[in-house]
């Protein structure tokens, strides 16, 4: 399939016709911020779609979330007004299982890495579309620490990017919050 497939020359509209306010491709990692906190956060940056790229997202959080993504998936659907609703995408097939960051890299921009960043350049653009602000998560706080990546979902979110302006011919910035 030609890598062009994805190319999009449809004007970007959101439902009221207006052109969507795309700040970027956001990040957060929860850290040890409670849930409301972690709700008004992404809340604040206008975050429609949370995609979580934890391995295993339904380990590792705080109390609140021991109960996995479906907890997690309604608390976020519940937020009021209903327009402040965020909906949960697990992806653990962006989980890092390799020894090092820079593992992980190769490891994205190969075969099965690559096959999988195609798909989602796809539902990106997509919620870009309906002028969503899509929101990669994973559990550090820091997505650069020390002037480093700090966090898979850093190189994720570079990797969205360049792939991004390449079938869509759109350039976002990425933003961590």
């Amino acid at each position: 399939m030609d890598d062009k497939f994805f190319h999009t020359t449809a004007k970007r509209v959101t439902e009221n016709g207006a052109e969507p306010s795309i700040d970027g491709i956001f990040t957060v990692g929860y850290g040890n911020r409670d849930f409301e906190t972690f709700a008004k956060l992404l809340v604040e940056n206008n975050i429609k779609v949370l995609i979580d790229v934890r391995r295993e997202g339904s380990r590792g959080w705080s109390p609140l979330y021991t109960q996995g993504y479906r907890h997690m998936a309604d608390r976020l659907l519940r937020l009021r007004p209903h327009d402040k609703a965020i909906h949960y995408v697990a992806a653990p097939e962006f989980g890092n299982t390799f020894d090092s960051l820079e593992e992980y890299d190769t490891w994205l921009h190969s075969g099965k890495g690559a096959g999988i960043i195609k798909s989602w350049v796809y539902l990106f653009d997509s919620y870009m579309h309906l002028g969503w602000n899509p929101c990669l998560m994973c559990c550090e706080l820091k997505a650069i620490k020390d002037n480093k990546v700090n966090c898979h979902r850093v190189l994720i979110a570079e990797y969205l990017k360049e792939r991004l302006l390449y079938w869509t011919g759109y350039k976002y910035k990425i933003i961590h919050l």
